[in-house]
């Protein structure tokens, strides 16, 4: 079952909001990590369900909060994609530099790597 629940931090605790069969529920924790655990071990105790019966998604009603975490998420998500991109690039342009018959040190000249680096993607 899946629980979706709002989160606010009031003062040194986490505050969960969630709703089991129609009805609106809350409970506390110190830190996010344990407010799902406290969610999960609430939706139990109401149900009768195991916990791990449960798949809970922490939302934050802070605006600005949900924001920051959507921004880091939106720009690590780039950041793999362009890792990719780099090390595909890379390697294609080693190959096609060796063969072409270009030393390791001037394919490191040119793509600004060392040529042990140069040496390795040539093995990839």
């Amino acid at each position: 079952m899946n629980i979706e629940a709002q989160a606010i931090r009031d003062g040194k605790w986490w505050i969960a909001f969630f709703e089991i069969d129609g009805r609106q529920h809350g409970t506390q924790a110190k830190s996010l990590k344990r407010l799902e655990y406290m969610v999960k071990d609430a939706a139990a105790l109401l149900t009768e369900k195991s916990p791990d019966s449960f798949n809970v998604t922490i939302r934050l009603k802070d605006s600005r909060l949900a924001g920051l975490v959507a921004g880091y998420s939106a720009a690590s998500a780039a950041e793999a994609a362009a890792s990719k991109e780099l090390a595909s690039a890379s390697r294609e342009a080693v190959s096609v530099m060796r063969g072409k018959n270009l030393s390791m040190e001037d394919i490191g000249t040119l793509l600004g790597i060392t040529k042990g680096r140069v040496s390795q993607l040539a093995k990839a």
